[in-house]
């Protein structure tokens, strides 16, 4: 065979083959990838629909379903084209799912997944950005240093504030205080406003750490950005405790225990103290009270309650009313450590000495408070129980006269002994004759917002009597305590015929008038006219101090 017939004949089978080649060429690279048609959630299933069946082993090893991040557990079933998902757990509200088919993954015939897929799914109904303050106490006392808070009273009223309401576990989970204590979180304000309490009494000068997780979440699962923190000292004071004074009378006390200051009277402070027994009170003046009133005090910040409670003490103005100081009846407010109150007991003989007497009260000057700061100086207030209608009864004195004119008896403090001569024409002092019916009329001077001498006081309370036989005189009746100007101003004439004087009367006058059985007798004697210091005005208000006149019966 020729050269050139070889050469025709593969040139033939070349030409013939060819199109055979490009046809299985075109077959191979023509043939579809796998793909991913689509991908959804329906029923609690994540169902991914793919263009070929795929093959369970590749598409185990290539799907990832992740909830918030973390890789989830669950079933994965195959029907046909499709897949389906199925969480162990189930899908929950507010947290973000992804689902992730791996490039590479192949269907039955062994084709591939030529790109990785992704879909992202959310159960989330408020995504928001999520933040918090630390909000400084409104009502305890703190102050900013340098951009770091100083708080004085503790932590009840700090306050972390966040921008939606936090979830509280995560947050019990991610909050750590340094140093450690022992507290309680009050939750308000649906949840978007938490209140540190501590359990157990903070290290005084000392600092501590807030801190919260970037794990700390709202209800939503809205995390916070970054880790937070906040830092404070607690107790960090160095200045001296300032106090103020505050009349709290009787009544308001009987409304509440410990009411606010802000409706109540101050009392203007005075920083000196007695000097030579002197009363020195310039710039102080004296506060008017009632033997029950209470004197609230009030210090700055929480100090040490029993100590200030020794630290008070009353001092007299003047060296001349008593100079031994009534016992002091202290109640100590501990639930915030910054009130006390404080009255003195007017018991015994003191209870007649209350009326008209001025005190000082003073805080002495080495109380300190908790941070060690001790008050520059003594404070102290001036005291004066002079309330008008806690004025005592005064006696002025009484005259024991007849109708007749015949008699005329002076009863009168300021007379040591008087005189009582009975006319025996008017008085017989024979068995047979019957007593006489006389007046005795009693002069007081009592508190202007009192009306009278008490009636029943006056029959319990006054009493005459003769000794030595002299005579026989009787308290019959109480018939008057009407005021009479005519029968005073012949009680006056009779007190200045005998040398006494009229006496200053502060507030207004009153008048007892008693029926009195008189029987003269033919000795000499003394009669005596005595008032209990237990004699009382309608107001309640006791003389204190009894009252006795004599006279000699000639």
């Amino acid at each position: 065979m020729s050269r050139d017939s070889i050469v025709r004949k593969k040139r033939a089978f070349f030409l013939s083959v060819l199109p055979l080649l490009w046809l299985v060429s075109c077959g191979t690279i023509m043939l579809p990838p796998l793909e991913v048609a689509s991908c959804k959630v329906a029923e609690g299933k994540i169902v991914v629909q793919f263009t070929a069946p795929p093959s369970p082993q590749s598409l185990d090893a290539g799907l990832t379903v992740t909830e918030d991040g973390e890789k989830m557990e669950g079933q994965l079933r195959i029907h046909g084209d499709s897949a389906e998902f199925i969480p162990r757990y189930g899908l929950k509200a507010h947290h973000d799912y992804m689902v992730r088919v791996e490039a590479g993954t192949e269907d039955v015939n062994g084709h591939s997944l030529m790109e990785p897929f992704v879909y992202e799914y959310s159960t989330r109904s408020h995504r928001m950005e999520f933040s918090v303050e630390l909000v400084a106490p409104v009502e305890a006392d703190h102050r900013l240093v340098e951009g770091e808070l100083h708080v004085l009273e503790g932590l009840s009223q700090i306050q972390l504030e966040f921008s939606s309401p936090v979830d509280r576990k995560s947050l019990e989970e991610g909050l750590s205080l340094s140093p450690r204590f022992d507290y309680v979180l009050l939750y308000a304000n649906q949840d978007c406003q938490v209140t540190i309490q501590p359990l157990e009494q903070l290290e005084v000068n000392n600092r501590y750490l807030v801190s919260l997780s970037s794990s700390v979440t709202d209800r939503y699962r809205n995390p916070l950005p970054k880790e937070l923190g906040w830092s404070f000292y607690y107790g960090l004071d160095v200045e001296p405790p300032e106090l103020a004074f505050f009349l709290l009378p009787q009544d308001q006390e009987e409304r509440a225990l410990w009411p606010e200051t802000a409706g109540l009277e101050q009392v203007a402070v005075s920083s000196s103290t007695l000097r030579d027994g002197q009363g020195d009170v310039e710039g102080a003046s004296p506060l008017d009270l009632a033997a029950n009133d209470w004197i609230l005090v009030e210090f700055s910040e929480a100090v040490d309650l029993d100590v200030a409670a020794s630290a008070l003490r009353m001092e007299p103005v003047s060296l001349s009313q008593c100079a031994v100081a009534p016992p002091l009846e202290i109640k100590l407010n501990h639930e915030h450590g910054r009130q006390l109150k404080v009255r003195p007991l007017w018991t015994g003989d003191m209870e007649s000495q209350c009326w008209g007497s001025i005190w000082r009260l003073v805080v002495d000057s080495r109380l300190k408070d908790r941070a060690g700061n001790e008050m520059e100086e003594p404070r102290s207030i001036i005291l004066s129980y002079t309330k008008e209608s806690q004025r005592p009864p005064q006696f002025l004195g009484a005259v024991m006269v007849d109708e007749a004119g015949k008699l005329a008896v002076l009863f009168s403090p300021q007379l040591p002994l008087g005189e009582m001569v009975l006319d025996v024409d008017a008085f017989p002092t024979t068995a047979e004759v019957l007593p006489q019916t006389v007046s005795l009329h009693l002069f007081f001077g009592i508190s202007a917002d009192a009306t009278e001498i008490s009636r029943t006081s006056l029959m319990e309370h006054a009493s005459i009597q003769a000794a030595n036989d002299c005579c026989e005189v009787t308290l019959k009746r109480l018939v008057s305590t009407a005021f009479s100007q005519e029968i005073y101003e012949n009680y006056l004439q009779l007190l200045t015929d005998h040398g006494g004087q009229e006496d200053m009367v502060e507030g207004t006058m009153a008048m007892a008038s008693f029926q009195v059985e008189l029987l003269n007798r033919d000795q000499a004697g003394l009669v005596t006219l005595e008032l209990s210091g237990a004699l009382k005005d309608n107001l309640g208000n006791a003389m204190g101090t009894a009252a006795v006149c004599r006279v000699n019966k000639l």
